[in-house]
């Protein structure tokens, strides 16, 4: 995030590394621990409203000065020891997270039949259009994203952050062919797509920092739940427990296929260019899970598990296809679950010897779970 970023920068030459948890004195003299800031409600909830623009005069300058540490690119807070620090690791809202997420997931009505291009009609039951406006006031869709509950969609950091050039406004839940309505195939028709509005963006508290594209993942808790049906609106899968979820464990990931799908470009000047015009129609593809070709790309991530790379064939993620979802079938085949979101790709689409960024579910599974509610 780059306030926080900033704050890191700021604080840089006053601050030495120390031990998370050690003890601290707060900038009002009160006894605290140096911790993480998103484990420390009071400090957070304030970098919070600083990002959204509803923080307080001073609020930059309280945020630095409660700043006791740096622990390589990661800045520690003292927070004083009347906050009820929460636990880095599976903590009480992880288990609410668990809680929240649905229990039937995952689940098409076609089985494994996701064949072909474009995606037919059943398909994707939980893909999202992301709809901002801009400078100008001009709305369109411009990300994907994917629905884990009836309140929440997972998508990109740069999606939704403040430097994004379109402003969010709004989600599109059960859309197939944009302009069309109903969205028909074999003699089954889908109900009009609902468009919700976004109740609050979470973006992570690290995005940008210590790379342009870390940690770029976001959630979306929407202003009304999604209504669920069995057909044409249903909230994906999270691996919670990869090896129980889905059959193999996360290093497997990495000898396996996933489908990735968007409304992201799709013509010819998308593969010479990166450019092309956008798909009206929902578009999947198969691709391989390597990091044969990104080992370039993966030196810019401090813990190359961040992601997840995919490509090197004709299939590939392009411009539009951001914040949407890849995906993998359990060892069962009976359900789906959303292993990456698209982050960034190579310069040119679908090029040979080249792979998409993948920000990885897996990893950050615990941010996700921690930052649900009811």
């Amino acid at each position: 995030m780059k306030v926080l970023a900033s704050i890191v920068v700021l604080a840089a030459a006053v601050c030495v590394v120390s031990s998370q948890g050690q003890r601290c004195t707060t900038p009002s003299g009160l006894l605290g621990r140096c911790v993480a800031v998103q484990q420390c409600p009071r400090l957070n909830n304030l970098l919070r409203r600083i990002q959204s623009g509803t923080a307080p005069p001073g609020a930059l300058n309280a945020l630095r000065s409660a700043i006791c540490s740096l622990t390589g690119q990661t800045a520690l807070v003292c927070c004083e020891n009347n906050q009820p620090v929460v636990p880095p690791g599976p903590s009480v809202n992880r288990l609410r997270g668990r809680d929240i997420l649905p229990s039937q997931c995952g689940l098409t009505a076609l089985v494994d039949r996701i064949i072909g291009k474009p995606a037919e009609l059943l398909s994707w039951p939980w893909m999202i259009l992301l709809r901002g406006r801009n400078s100008e006031g001009r709305r369109r869709f411009y990300c994907g994203g994917v629905l884990i509950s009836e309140r929440y969609v997972l998508t990109a950091a740069h999606c939704v952050h403040s430097s994004a050039l379109l402003t969010l406004e709004s989600v599109r839940v059960g859309e197939h062919t944009v302009g069309q309505d109903p969205d028909c195939q074999k003699n089954i028709c889908a109900p009009s797509p609902q468009d919700i509005g976004v109740e609050e963006v979470i973006v992570h508290e690290g995005f940008g920092s210590p790379c342009l594209s870390c940690n770029d993942i976001a959630l979306l808790r929407l202003a009304t739940p999604a209504r669920i049906d069995n057909l044409h609106v249903r909230p994906v899968c999270l691996p919670l427990d990869p090896e129980r979820d889905l059959g193999f464990s996360a290093r497997d990931l990495k000898s396996r296929r996933a489908w990735v799908a968007g409304w992201g470009a799709t013509e010819s000047t998308a593969a010479r260019t990166g450019s092309g015009t956008f798909s009206n129609v929902l578009q999947h593809g198969n691709l391989p899970i390597s990091d044969r070709f990104c080992q370039l790309d993966l030196r810019d991530y401090p813990d190359p598990n961040m992601v997840l790379c995919a490509g090197g064939e004709t299939d590939d993620a392009c411009n539009g296809d951001s914040g949407g979802p890849m995906v993998i079938s359990n060892i069962n085949r009976t359900r789906r679950y959303v292993i990456g979101v698209v982050s960034r790709g190579p310069a040119v689409c679908g090029a040979p010897e080249s792979s998409g960024i993948y920000t990885s579910v897996i990893y950050y599974m615990d941010w996700i779970l921690n930052n649900l509610r009811a």
